[in-house]
């Protein structure tokens, strides 16, 4: 891909960086999804509510699935900014802004030109993955900070011997965010690239001072690993260190095909797979014909994408955010794959053929967003013709572009923008409208208002697996989901006994049980309720959703005396 105009190539990378960085900071302003995100908001909560920055609560009872450091960074955002969306988000945010500026920096390290550099983050930085890691935020963005920045220590240390130390400091912070995934994907790698550019010798092994690199991930790690073993037992802090990781990995079975990642990351990278395909299929190619010759750069960013994601393939217990942590090499393999194609200067019929894929894509891509205005989510029609209009008109500029052979527009610009453009839409239109359907921000609003000092809440008939109304109410939950109708009621006779509260969250249909019981009670508030987090097509369609399909209730009920 010869480019024609390097100064406005890289303004035009400097434009689309921008909109990146904006992207970030388009968030939904609704509430926070069900499960995950909602366990870690309240869990962060608790911390910055008790004061013990040693001990995790859920519920206000043990929990034992993540380390502190995500919930440290969560508790003191909501000292900030207060306990809210924004407080609870902030933290990811800034995750996501060093994770792009640790990519930036080792792209600069891989490659001869600042506009591969800029080009990477802007890969990156407008994935869906990594846009689904914003709006639904878990831990796999601290998770891709702590591995991007170890990266750049470590490739920084070639030169600076000082970035050693940072590297070691960096990977104990990691065992505090999410067990030993940073320090097994940076040693797989590393070890790798050693053994195929026949490197690894003790004297290699040893130029990274691994003792010293042990004294100070202990030193980091035993800041709150110590102090939790002391006080909560050893085999609770050994299993959020290492056991379940373990157990994830060669255990307990979930997706176990070896080829579940392939078609996720398929979505995941959206939209700019097609181009790391063609970067994969390319350099399989010139291999097979003995005539690869990779740069430094381009044979570390493949090492890095290609070890860890055929080691995820093969654990046994799989989840789509687990294989995120492959992003940042695949945005660098793409960003070196294209400065290939310019200083090499690439057959013409090959860049043409995969401008026309590329195009073709991305404008199927962009129908999505008409697709799910008119079929999801219907919003205004003349906003509706807007966008077909701007679509139609880019696709008519980008045909133009590709016949005068200026293949950046449709390798870099057309799929940026359009990725930017629909993760902006799914993020202010999309996810806002679907999160409406989540009563608990209104439910939790209206607890507080009702018992302002109120430390409990029943739900009746609800699981406690809908964990945002924790969060929103501000208060232990205790649920009552017995199997059988006498047991649920003694049961809730048992907590009425022994709580101060008497607002109860149910559904119409486990009401009946209180009323058959004898329990009197007012109606404040009564909300449609759809389990998004795992939709359905009677969810997602507007036509289906309209009629009820799919469709449960919730009710926030005061028993009365």
């Amino acid at each position: 891909m010869k480019i024609n105009n390097k100064p406005q190539y890289r303004t035009m990378l400097i434009i689309l960086l921008g909109l990146v960085l904006v992207q970030l900071w388009i968030n939904p302003i609704g509430q926070i999804q069900d499960m995950d995100p909602a366990s870690y908001a309240e869990i962060g909560r608790e911390l910055c509510e008790s004061g013990q920055w040693i001990t995790i609560t859920e519920n206000y009872g043990t929990y034992l699935d993540k380390p502190i450091f995500p919930f440290w960074c969560i508790a003191l955002s909501y000292k900030l900014f207060g306990v809210s969306n924004f407080g609870f988000r902030f933290p990811t945010i800034l995750a996501a802004l060093f994770s792009l500026l640790f990519i930036f920096l080792i792209a600069r390290r891989l490659s001869t030109t600042i506009e591969t550099a800029l080009l990477a983050v802007i890969a990156a930085g407008s994935a869906v993955a990594f846009n689904l890691m914003l709006i639904d935020p878990k831990i796999d963005m601290y998770l891709q900070l702590m591995i991007t920045a170890a990266f750049w220590a470590y490739l920084t240390a070639r030169e600076k011997p000082w970035a050693l130390y940072v590297m070691y400091a960096i990977l104990g912070v990691s065992l505090l965010t999410k067990g030993p995934i940073t320090i097994a994907v940076l040693g797989m790698v590393v070890a790798y690239d050693w053994l195929i550019t026949k490197k690894l010798t003790w004297k290699s092994i040893l130029s990274i001072q691994p003792h010293i690199g042990i004294i100070i991930i202990i030193a980091v790690m035993g800041i709150w690993y110590i102090p939790y073993s002391l006080r909560h037992g050893f085999d609770n802090a050994y299993y959020m260190l290492l056991g379940q990781t373990l157990r994830k990995v060669t255990v307990q079975p979930q997706n176990p095909s070896a080829l579940y990642f392939v078609h996720t990351f398929a979505w995941a990278f959206l939209p700019f797979i097609i181009v790391l395909i063609a970067a994969l299929i390319h350099y399989y190619q010139q291999r097979k014909k003995c005539a690869l010759n990779l740069s430094d750069g381009q044979r570390f960013a493949l090492s890095w994408f290609g070890v860890p994601f055929v080691f995820l393939s093969f654990a046994m217990y799989k989840l789509p955010q687990y294989i995120f942590i492959c992003i940042p090499p695949a945005a660098l393999t793409v960003a070196l794959f294209i400065e290939r194609m310019d200083t090499k200067n690439c057959q013409y019929n090959a860049q043409y053929t995969l401008s026309i894929i590329m195009t073709i894509y991305c404008l199927l891509f962009a129908a999505l967003i008409p697709l799910m205005a008119v079929f999801a989510f219907p919003i205004s029609l003349p906003i509706l013709i807007s966008m077909s209009i701007a679509a139609l008109s880019a696709a008519v500029f980008l045909i133009r572009q590709i016949r005068q052979k200026r293949f950046e527009w449709s390798l870099v610009l057309m799929p940026a923008l359009i990725a930017i453009a629909f993760n902006i839409f799914f993020n202010t239109h999309m996810y806002n409208n679907a999160l409406s359907y989540h009563p608990y921000n209104e439910m939790g609003a209206l607890v507080r208002t009702i018992e302002p000092d109120g430390k409990d809440l029943i739900l009746y008939g609800v699981p406690a697996t809908q964990k945002s109304i924790m969060f929103y109410a501000r208060r232990h939950v205790t649920d009552i989901v017995d199997p059988t109708p006498q047991q649920r009621i003694t049961h809730f006779q048992n907590v009425m006994h022994n709580h101060t509260t008497s607002l109860v969250i149910t559904n119409p249909e486990r009401s009946q049980e209180l009323t058959e019981a004898g329990y009197r009670y007012t109606v404040l508030l009564r909300k449609p309720y759809y389990k998004t987090q795992s939709p359905t097509t009677d969810f997602l369609l507007a036509s289906r959703r309209n009629q009820g399909y799919g469709m449960r209730e919730r009710m926030l009920i005061q028993i009365r005396q």
